[in-house]
């Protein structure tokens, strides 16, 4: 075999390799968009209900506002609609956010500065839900006393306190679970990208 022969062989084992290379990368990509869209999937999942629920509390509080006829229930009211709302806004972008991870459709440094963005959000909206969930145990007693029970709390203010000290004890147990959902969702989408860490 002359010197030229060896070259081809070479070149043509090189491009072998390059090949192999791109196509494991390619595979690796497609692993780890599985492995996230799975974890963000369910994410979006939980979204969803979580607006679908919203919408359709926030509609019927709506239509219903008329009912609230004293101070607390007013007050009440008025504040549901408030995180309702912003539960409904975040919620949306959230899916939005979530979708935009997506290794085939885009480069791996995209997706990471994306993922991040996302973390970063999902940040301030569990710092924003725990004073939401704090604040809406105040107003929803009050509102489900005047268009459940059809009653003033004013006229039920032992009663009323159990129900706070019940709304006490469980709100912190269900938050507590909701974050706990979301971090361990979001950890194994950074394990995922961290094990595909590869340069474009």
């Amino acid at each position: 075999m002359d010197l030229d022969e060896m070259k081809a062989v070479w070149s043509d084992l090189g491009a072998q390799l390059d090949q192999q290379k791109r196509l494991n990368q390619e595979l690796i990509m497609k692993m780890t968009q599985e492995k996230s869209s799975s974890r963000m999937g369910r994410i979006i999942l939980m979204e969803m209900v979580g607006i679908t629920v919203s919408l359709i509390i926030l509609i019927y509080l709506l239509l219903n506002f008329s009912r609230l006829t004293d101070w607390p229930a007013l007050a009440g009211g008025t504040g549901m609609v408030i995180i309702l709302g912003i539960a409904i806004v975040f919620g949306i972008r959230i899916i939005s956010q979530a979708r935009k991870i997506d290794l085939i459709k885009n480069t791996y440094s995209t997706v990471v500065e994306r993922f991040n963005e996302f973390r970063k959000m999902l940040r301030f909206y569990r710092k924003l839900s725990i004073w939401t969930n704090v604040v809406s145990l105040f107003c929803v007693i009050p509102v489900t006393y005047s268009l459940i029970l059809e009653q003033s709390i004013l006229d039920n203010l032992r009663d009323a306190g159990i129900g706070f000290l019940l709304g006490a004890i469980l709100t912190p147990i269900i938050l507590y679970l909701i974050i706990r959902f979301y971090s361990k969702n979001i950890s194994q989408v950074k394990k995922a990208l961290k094990d595909a860490d590869f340069k474009d």
